[in-house]
């Protein structure tokens, strides 16, 4: 049986290196105040033989990787540097770790933790350890090797645990100036 296209004509067709897809119904902290937490699959297509994707093969891998790591992928592909500074202002540099050495087959240090925010809601992920909080809402804490799809809150457990990573975050979100939300208009 002779697959129903050719990798060319596949990635052609895709129009972009990369696809997201769901795994599972998600659990995302979404603005209507729902939680829901994605599992995601991360599908990278390319013509210079660092994936093989559908009909061809591929590999899964438990290695964590982040949106953040696709700036630092692409860059390591390209073999390019992010500048220090535009139009001579220092800007802060990108966070993520190049996924190239996964999709090569190598071993690739990950992060020491891994943080984000969007419109107030905010986490961080550290080990096994997610903590996550809707906007306006307390942190929660999951333990994500025994409890992957975050049923569990044991924040009232472990508060040592959250005031930890707690202080780890705000340490991020200060340094990479995420600003509270709402966000206030600027005065004219």
């Amino acid at each position: 049986m002779s697959p129903i296209c050719t990798r060319r004509e596949f990635l052609r067709t895709l129009g972009a290196g990369a696809a997201f897809v769901s795994l599972q119904r998600a659990r995302v902290v979404a603005q209507a105040g729902s939680e829901k937490q994605p599992n995601i699959v991360l599908i990278m297509a390319d013509d210079m033989g660092y994936s093989d994707i559908g009909c061809y093969g591929g590999t899964i891998t438990r290695e964590i990787g982040h949106l953040i790591n696709v700036m630092a992928t692409c860059l390591d592909v390209a073999g390019a540097e992010y500048p220090r500074e535009v139009n001579g202002k220092e800007i802060t540099p990108p966070e993520g770790k190049s996924l190239l050495p996964i999709f090569e087959g190598r071993d690739r240090r990950g992060h020491d933790a891994l943080f984000w925010e969007h419109e107030g809601n905010r986490a961080l992920r550290q080990g096994k350890w997610k903590l996550v909080a809707a906007s306006g809402k307390p942190w929660e804490l999951y333990d994500l090797e025994a409890d992957r799809t975050e049923r569990n809150n044991l924040a009232a457990k472990h508060p040592e645990r959250v005031d930890e990573l707690k202080a780890l975050y705000e340490a991020w979100a200060t340094r990479c100036g995420v600003q509270p939300w709402p966000l206030k208009k600027p005065k004219s």
